[in-house]
Parts: C-alpha cells; sequence; structure tokens
C-alpha cells in the first residue's frame, strides 16, 4: 500500500513538475517566434537592434538582453528537464515533503541564471560585433573572416574536453545529485546554479 502510494506522488510531481516545464518553454519559444515574425516584417525592430551607431541606446540593449535571454530559456530549459524531474523526486524522499516543488523552482532559477549571465555577455559581443562594423543591420555578419572563426571555434569545441566534461555531467543526474546535494531552498539554488 505504501508502495502504491509512494509512486503515485512521484508519478504526480513529474506530471506537475513537466507541465510547468512545457509551459516555460512554450512561453518562450512563442515570444522568440513572435520576435522573428515582427522583427522580419518590420524595419523599425532592426533598426533598433542593431542600429549602425557606435553606442546602442539603453533601450536597444535591454531590448537584446531579452531577446538572448529568452531564447537561452527557451533552448536551456529542454536540457535540464531530467535533472529537475530528478531532484524533485529525490527531495520528496528526503524531506517527505507535501510541495517539494520550492526548491525545484529554485534550482531551475538558479540553473537560468547561469544562462541570463551568457545572455548578458552575449548581449556584450554582439554590441562589440555591431560597434566594429563586423554585423549587419540584419545582426548578420559583414565579413565571411568572422563566420570562419564562428566555424573554428564550434569545431574545436566538438573535439574539446569542455564538451566531453559537459556532457558527462549532464548525462548522470544520478552522479551529480549524490556529489553535489545541498539542503534547503539555497541549497537548491547553488545546486541549479553549479549545474
Amino acid at each position: 500500500m505504501t508502495e502504491k502510494l509512494t509512486e503515485t506522488i512521484f508519478k504526480r510531481d513529474r506530471i506537475i513538475v513537466t507541465i510547468g516545464l512545457i509551459g516555460l518553454i512554450l512561453l518562450a519559444w512563442v515570444y522568440t517566434i513572435y520576435l522573428t515574425n515582427s522583427l522580419g516584417s518590420s524595419s523599425m525592430g532592426m533598426e533598433m537592434i542593431s542600429p549602425h551607431s557606435l553606442a546602442w541606446t539603453p533601450q536597444a540593449f535591454a531590448f537584446n538582453f531579452l531577446m538572448w535571454t529568452v531564447m537561452m530559456i527557451a533552448m536551456m530549459t529542454p536540457t535540464a528537464a531530467p535533472m529537475l524531474l530528478f531532484y524533485t523526486k529525490i527531495n520528496r524522499e528526503q524531506h517527505n515533503q507535501n510541495r517539494p516543488y520550492l526548491g525545484t523552482g529554485l534550482f531551475l532559477i538558479g540553473y537560468l541564471l547561469i544562462w541570463t549571465g551568457f545572455s548578458a555577455a552575449a548581449t556584450f559581443v554582439q554590441l562589440g560585433l555591431n560597434s566594429a562594423s563586423l554585423l549587419s543591420s540584419g545582426m548578420i555578419r559583414a565579413t565571411p573572416m568572422i563566420g570562419g572563426i564562428l566555424l573554428i571555434f564550434a569545431g574545436a569545441f566538438q573535439f574539446s574536453h569542455l564538451k566531453n566534461a559537459c556532457l558527462t555531467h549532464c548525462r548522470t543526474p544520478v552522479g551529480f545529485i549524490m556529489t553535489e546535494w545541498k539542503e534547503g531552498n539555497r541549497g537548491a539554488l547553488q545546486m541549479g546554479i553549479k549545474h
């Protein structure tokens, strides 16, 4: 009887977390697609994203940062889903909580904080490339050299130890939980950042 109840609770947790993740991912993708369609049909949007002046307006910087952040949420949240589901299960088992979702949410927030930092860095890189006239107004490389450099970096990453470390880390949620577990809400946030 107890096993059946526990199994039912874990299924319910899995469903609730999965629905929440799907909702977040869908919202991010809908916004990303909306941006793509609205910017593709209006010249005003492209001017805001990539002005040809040396200095971006604060609004253009904020818009680009938001664009990068939403794209990172859309693309990276699915990769964290297995870890989040496993974290929810372990959190409930360890604490027998009625609602282990706060810790799961904090874990996700920690994970997305890192990608938000990446979004800020990408926005600054985009600003630098734009200021150096290496991007056109449509955010397309202005010189073949930029495309070649990006291709070389992408190829080098495919053979790097960093890629293998990332894949090993992401593919083994059990190992991460066993070695990096931290108690409480602050611990959940720290684990999300580390993951």
